[in-house]
């Protein structure tokens, strides 16, 4: 049902590090990474509210803020999914917590029409 891929076989930082200062070629390891932050208020139920989601991948940043989607997070944070996917192909995301990826999980598995969803 799910791609599965077998991480074991993946090189360390440092491998890739040193691999960049080994060759000269225009691969660059910083190239490869995008790192991902979270904003969230915990309201009185317990719940939380994304009110901001940002993303950096060593050359360009983007910045959602939930005022510019009349305080809807859900599309703040789909539109932040799609962007982050369609301008970072080929790269890993590194998010600030673990439970950043998580808050915004739900938005992620929505995406409507997206590709790599399209059999499950």
């Amino acid at each position: 049902m799910f791609d599965t891929y077998d991480i074991s076989n993946l090189p360390s930082l440092d491998e890739l590090k040193n691999k960049n200062k080994e060759d000269n070629t225009n691969w660059k390891f910083q190239d490869l990474i995008v790192t991902a932050d979270l904003e969230s208020l915990v309201n009185k139920d317990g719940t939380n509210s994304v009110y901001m989601a940002a993303w950096y991948n060593g050359k360009i940043f983007k910045v959602y803020d939930i005022t510019y989607y009349n305080m809807d997070s859900n599309k703040m944070l789909s539109d932040f999914w799609f962007d982050l996917i369609k301008k970072n192909e080929g790269q890993f995301v590194y998010f600030h917590t673990g439970y950043d990826s998580i808050l915004s999980l739900s938005a992620l598995v929505n995406l409507p029409n997206f590709p790599f969803l399209g059999h499950l």
